[in-house]
C-alpha cells in the first residue's frame, strides 16, 4: 500500500467518527499524519497577506502550544518555510542556534524537540505549511521526505477540494479555537494602531514584547485586550517598538 493510500485510509477512519465528536478537517488531516508517518505530532498553518500564520489544524495540544510559542517569538521553522518557500528541517540543536527565543519556550512548555516544516503545494503553494514534530532530534532523520512530501501534496489537494465543496468542513475552519484566537490578534493590532498611532508591525511588536515580559503568548495578550483585562494605555510605556 502506498503512503497516499495509507493516509487516505487513516483519514477515512477518522472521518467515520461521530460528527458530534469529530474535529474539523484540518485537525483530522494533521492526526492522520501521525498514523502513517513516524512523527509525534503535526500541524497545519495558513498565512495571511501580511505573513501572519493562522493555525487551522493540529494533532494535539502540544502542537497547538508549539505553534503559539513560535508565533509569539516571531521566529521558527514554519515561519522560515513559508518565507523561503522550501522545506526546513530543524533538530533541537539547530532550533537552539537559529531561533533561541522559540527554543527556550519549546523545551520548557512542550515535549517536542525537533521540527520538519513543509510548504503546502499545488494550488496552495505560498499560502501555508505542514509541520511535523518529533520528541527526539533523530526523528527528523527517520522521516522519509518522499513520503512526507506526498502526504503534504495530498493534504493540499484535500484542503482545496473541501474549500470548494459546500459542507460543514470548509467555512467553519476559521471557527476552531486556535484560529479564532489568532483572529483576535488582528483586532488587538487594530486597536493599538488607532490608540497609539503605530504601524501594524509595531502593534504586533508591542503585543510580542508584553507576551515575552509576562511569559505568555501573543494570543493570550490579545484576548486580554479584547476582554478589557488590559487596555491600550498599558502599552504606552513601550513607545517606539522595534
Amino acid at each position: 500500500m502506498s503512503i497516499t493510500e495509507s493516509f487516505s485510509k487513516a483519514l477515512a477512519h477518522l472521518d467515520a467518527a461521530g460528527r458530534a465528536e469529530r474535529p474539523l478537517l484540518p485537525s483530522r488531516l494533521a492526526t492522520a499524519c501521525t498514523a502513517v508517518l513516524p512523527v509525534d505530532g503535526a500541524g497545519i498553518c495558513l498565512f495571511n497577506s501580511t505573513g501572519i500564520p493562522i493555525p487551522i489544524g493540529a494533532s494535539d495540544h502540544h502542537v497547538q502550544t508549539a505553534e503559539r510559542l513560535q508565533f509569539t517569538a516571531g521566529q521558527g521553522p514554519c515561519l522560515d518555510a513559508h518565507s523561503l518557500g522550501c522545506t526546513v528541517i530543524a533538530t533541537e540543536s539547530l532550533i537552539a542556534q537559529e531561533w533561541p527565543m522559540y527554543y527556550h519556550s519549546l523545551v520548557t512548555r512542550t515535549r517536542l524537540r525537533a521540527v520538519t516544516a513543509v510548504p503546502l503545494t499545488g494550488g496552495l503553494t505560498g499560502t501555508g505549511a505542514v509541520e511535523f514534530y518529533f520528541q527526539r532530534s533523530h526523528g527528523v532523520a527517520d522521516l522519509n521526505m518522499i513520503d512526507a512530501n506526498r502526504v503534504v501534496a495530498t493534504i493540499s489537494e484535500l484542503l482545496i477540494h473541501h474549500t470548494a465543496t459546500p459542507g460543514p468542513d470548509n467555512a467553519s475552519w476559521a471557527q476552531n479555537p486556535t484560529a479564532t484566537a489568532r483572529c483576535a490578534v488582528f483586532i488587538a493590532m487594530g486597536l493599538l494602531t488607532i490608540a497609539l498611532h503605530v504601524s501594524d508591525h509595531d502593534a504586533l511588536t508591542l503585543l510580542r514584547a508584553r507576551a515575552y515580559a509576562t511569559d505568555r503568548s501573543v494570543d493570550d495578550i490579545a484576548a486580554d485586550l479584547l476582554h478589557h483585562r488590559i487596555t491600550t494605555a498599558d502599552f504606552r510605556h513601550n513607545d517606539n517598538p522595534g
